[in-house]
């Protein structure tokens, strides 16, 4: 069992940062929300939970290319077994969203891979941010375009004032569709 002191899959909204809470409260209520990401990167979570109404679980991942950390290099690591609990844990729950943030496709665990393309195809959906090119996570992306106006996202954001996104086209930054029920965005 882990030390209920250690830091890991425990994240602290305490700090609020100035932002505009663009759906908190939301309308429809709270969106129960799996977010996959770098423990590192895990206070992007709170800052999106401050501004959007989320009862969110967060699944900490070493970095972006490991799930685990190597206890040869880091002799304080939480061992794999116990991330292995606490990851299946959290799948036992039900979600309306699960994002993935930066992970590669390959760094999560085949049960995870597994139970994600699951629940998206069940209904769950899906927002993959930089998702790696890997035949295996295309399935997920090759499904039909979604009948939603992908302009209703893309418009909002302003991204031809963003040098490095000018010259790309929008449908290489953002794309949506459907991989059964669920609604997967990239």
């Amino acid at each position: 069992m882990l030390d209920k002191n250690q830091p890991y899959n425990k994240l602290s909204g305490k700090l609020v940062t100035p932002h505009i809470k663009w759906a908190n409260p939301y309308c429809k209520g709270k969106l129960k929300a799996l977010f996959i990401a770098p423990t590192l990167g895990q206070r992007e979570t709170i800052e999106l939970a401050q501004r959007l109404s989320l009862d969110y679980t967060a699944l900490m991942t070493h970095d972006y290319h490991e799930m685990y950390q190597d206890p040869k290099w880091l002799p304080h690591a939480v061992p794999f077994p116990s991330v292995d609990k606490i990851v299946q844990k959290k799948l036992r729950k039900n979600y309306d969203l699960i994002l993935i943030g930066k992970v590669s496709w390959k760094a999560l665990p085949e049960y995870l891979r597994e139970w994600i393309s699951e629940q998206v195809e069940q209904g769950t959906g899906l927002v993959y941010v930089c998702p790696s090119s890997n035949e295996e996570i295309g399935s997920l992306f090759s499904g039909e375009e979604s009948s939603d106006n992908e302009s209703f996202v893309t418009d909002c954001a302003p991204l031809e004032v963003l040098p490095v996104l000018r010259e790309l086209d929008k449908k290489s930054i953002f794309r949506l569709n459907l991989h059964g029920k669920g609604r997967v965005v990239k």
